[in-house]
């Protein structure tokens, strides 16, 4: 997708202050910024047209980067006045403190190298402080304002076969100028990131003496006092070194560097106009600069944002994914509310209006026009930009690098097309969606490899509102949702087999059976115990007894360290029995293909992931896929015992809707309920049914698929609710997916001896797919003679 680089053409709107300043320089700061902003912008005019002639060739139409290829222009411009003021007996010109005496130079130089090395946190560099200088100088990049213009090309990525998809980031980079800044913006982000940001000369003592104690505390560095301007360095002069060097990114020599060039780049541009190039090169999720991000999450010039929007915004930066509200709502709304604080405590807003703003919804603020906003790779991309935050945190990620990536790019655009467009999901599937409030989402994993080959991220993407968001909620990657009876297979069954050595054929009892506590639990719909059946035969048929018996079994402990292994997470209360059923907790899409790719794969786990590879431009290697990412989550036998079961379940049990013939499918369903307060108070009758899962897999793919309603409260208090032949949408997108991508021929090669069969034989049943028939009522299984013994006695399971 081509990218053009956008200006935009609003001009400066001055919202009046709320209330007066409480930090000592916001009376002055304040005037400094009404009377130098119009100086300012006619001073970047003749510098624009300054350096289009000195330069001799076509050049961006950007005030800002006008001047920084000639630091002197802004300050020689004719019709720029000389504005000094002085604040705290210091002498401000033009934003800047005065040129000092040559003694007063170095003493202030000592003092950067002293709070330099006191980041450190231990008293012993400071013995050995200027032979660390001289260490840290000896390799600092050359100071060059047209260092701090994003050189490098926007990232790319590259897909399974190393072709070409698109830049990461989603939309055009608009490029702002000071004058299109409101004050609302400024102060939001001078509040929340540098608060001293008008007075300082690039480095922040304060805020480093609070630094050095919270680093000394850690042990090591957790806080470094960042200001704009190093920021700005980070972002722009140090950028491709951090993307490329991790321990670099982590250091010490970084954060020293980053110090003085910091205090290089106040000596040659204005306050201004570091403010001005900070927030067109900061990231705000995928979006690079506050132009691109403030039309891209509200559809707004910068000139027109609000309280509300630039709170939002200023809070993105910290952690650009992470507090991106397309990523996640509820983060993005603390951190907002945090951003609104320290308005409120640097004077820079008051009380009710900063309550106000945090009584709106980030849902109500985000533009929701498919039209303009609907990104054909938001579903794959998005989860690659997760996955990157991760394995370089520290990163400018958005330029400078090629991320090779497991992308099935045709499977990627077939499954964007079955979730957005209803036309061509009812032609291929036969399916129409409830009503338009209904979601399903969808995660494909290699079974052997762990490499996610596309993702269903969720219907028409930006309408979602899980948590109360207002779009981009990927519900593949995160979230969750309840996985009812696919759980069961890895919760209950898989741990006993490892523990006990169960097999498919393994008789268990279907009989009255309670919770630890005493509470009776029944099987699906109330149906009557059927006493004993092999442990195939109650997973294909859903048995809740069974399951929890299974789990009772093999103690909560030892299953919640086992699933552990396979990816499954819980809460602070651990593992508890009404787990057992799929209730009380939440699972996406990606973690149950992982989980159950391991059953598939010798009962290896690998963290299903996305990226196999990152290269700067010039193709050296950042990061490469770790090969020990692989672990041996369970024994052989283990897998192979589950995949029998969970392949005759696919073809005789509760999946079988989605089975396809010949493709050694094994698979499990799953749905949860809605609970008996929720049902009461929205009137919705009992059997209702507000999850739906399809999980399963083959030699080649580990499919889950989820469907059912994103906010089930917000759509019951429509009267919406989710009914049992719902659960058929899961199931056939499913069975779709593998009969266009899925091969005919894989087979499974299982290590070991499980129960008696040969390990180094293929595992293929009758018809292809089916394995032996099921001896339910045989109770001479002569592979778990012991287990039957216990379970006659009803303490086996």
């Amino acid at each position: 997708m081509a990218k053009r680089k956008q200006k935009t053409g609003a001009s400066k709107k001055t919202n009046a202050k709320e209330t007066n300043g409480t930090i000592d320089n916001k009376a002055a700061v304040a005037s400094k910024k009404k009377t130098t902003t119009k100086q300012t912008a006619t001073a970047k005019k003749s510098a624009t047209n300054t350096t289009k002639t000195a330069s001799n060739k076509a050049t961006k139409s950007k005030s800002v980067a006008a001047s920084s290829s000639s630091p002197k222009t802004a300050k020689q411009g004719g019709a720029k006045k000389t504005n000094n003021f002085t604040l705290n007996n210091k002498v401000y010109v033009e934003g800047k403190y005065e040129k000092r005496s040559p003694i007063r130079k170095v003493l202030w130089t000592a003092l950067n190298l002293v709070f330099a090395l006191a980041i450190i946190g231990t008293i012993a560099t400071g013995f050995v402080g200027v032979k660390i200088l001289s260490d840290v100088l000896s390799d600092m990049p050359a100071f060059d304002v047209a260092l701090l213009e994003p050189s490098e090309p926007l990232t790319q990525v590259y897909d399974k076969d190393g072709n070409y998809i698109d830049e990461l980031g989603e939309d055009t980079y608009i490029e702002v100028t000071y004058d299109q800044i409101p004050d609302v913006v400024i102060d939001a982000f001078v509040a929340v990131e540098d608060a001293r940001f008008f007075t300082h000369r690039g480095y922040d003592p304060k805020r480093m003496v609070g630094a050095v104690f919270d680093n000394f505390a850690a042990s090591g560095i957790t806080s470094g006092a960042s200001t704009l301007t190093q920021q700005l360095v980070k972002n722009t002069i140090l950028a491709s070194r951090i993307n490329s060097d991790a321990e670099y990114a982590n250091s010490m020599r970084r954060k020293i560097q980053e110090i003085f060039l910091a205090m290089e780049v106040e000596q040659h541009l204005s306050k201004e106009e570091i403010f001005t190039q900070y927030v067109n090169t900061a990231l705000f999720g995928n979006y690079q600069g506050i132009g691109t991000a403030a039309k891209r999450l509200f559809n707004k010039n910068v000139s027109e944002l609000t309280l509300a929007e630039a709170s939002l915004l200023a809070g993105i930066p910290k952690y650009p994914n992470e507090f991106n509200p397309f990523q996640d709502i509820a983060k993005s709304t603390e951190r907002r509310n945090y951003v609104l604080d320290m308005m409120v405590r640097h004077g820079f807003t008051n009380e009710a209006a900063a309550n106000a703003v945090k009584s709106l919804p980030v849902s109500d603020l985000l533009a929701k026009d498919p039209e303009d906003y609907l990104y054909q790779n938001y579903a794959y991309f998005s989860a690659i930009s997760q996955e990157l935050n991760e394995i370089l945190p520290d990163a400018q990620t958005n330029r400078g690098l090629k991320i090779y990536s497991n992308m099935n790019t045709a499977m990627q655009n077939y499954s964007n097309e079955l979730l957005d467009n209803p036309a061509f999901l009812e032609q291929e599937t036969g399916l129409s969606f409830p009503d338009e409030y209904y979601q399903t989402a969808f995660a494909v994993v290699d079974t052997q490899t762990g490499k996610v080959s596309a993702l269903g991220a969720g219907r028409n993407i930006n309408y979602t509102t899980e948590g109360g968001g207002g779009g981009g909620y990927n519900f593949a990657i995160s979230g969750g949702h309840e996985p009812g009876s696919s759980i069961k297979p890895i919760i209950d069954y898989a741990p006993a087999v490892e523990q006990f050595g169960w097999g498919p054929y393994t008789m268990l009892q279907d009989i009255p059976t309670t919770y630890t506590g005493g509470i009776k639990i029944s099987n699906y719909n109330g149906e009557a115990n059927e006493g004993s059946l092999t442990m195939q035969s109650a997973i294909a048929k859903s048995k809740n007894t069974t399951a929890l018996r299974a789990l009772q079994k093999a103690g909560t402990e030892y299953a919640q360290e086992f699933t552990e292994r396979l990816g499954i997470t819980y809460g602070e209360d651990g593992l508890q029995e009404a787990n057992a059923l799929g209730g009380s907790m939440t699972v996406t899409p990606l973690q149950m293909a992982g989980a159950y790719a391991s059953l598939g794969n010798n009962g290896r786990y690998t963290d299903p992931y996305f990226i196999s590879k990152i290269t700067d431009m010039n193709d050296n290697v950042i990061y490469e896929h770790p090969s020990s990412a692989t672990i041996q989550a369970m024994s052989p036998s283990t897998a192979r015992s589950m995949t029998e079961a969970l392949m005759y379940s696919s073809y005789a049990g509760t999946p079988s809707r989605g089975n396809v013939s010949g493709m050694n499918m094994a698979a499990k369903t799953g749905t949860s309920s809605y609970d008996t307060t929720i049902r009461n108070q929205y009137g919705i009758p009992y059997g209702a049914e507000k999850d739906h899962w399809h999980v399963g897999y083959t030699p080649q793919y580990s499919i889950a698929v989820w469907s059912g309603y994103d906010a089930p409260t917000a759509a019951a208090e429509k009267g919406i609710y989710g009914v049992n032949n719902n659960k058929w949408i899961p199931s056939l997108i499913y069975k779709q997916l593998f009969l266009k991508f899925g091969e005919y021929g894989w087979e499974y090669n299982f290590e070991g001896d499980s129960n008696g069969s040969n390990g180094s034989e293929p595992l293929v049943g009758a018809d292809g797919n089916v394995p032996k028939p099921d001896p339910t009522q045989n109770n001479n299984n002569n592979n778990n003679n012991n287990n039957n013994n216990n379970n006659t006695n009803n303490n086996g399971n």
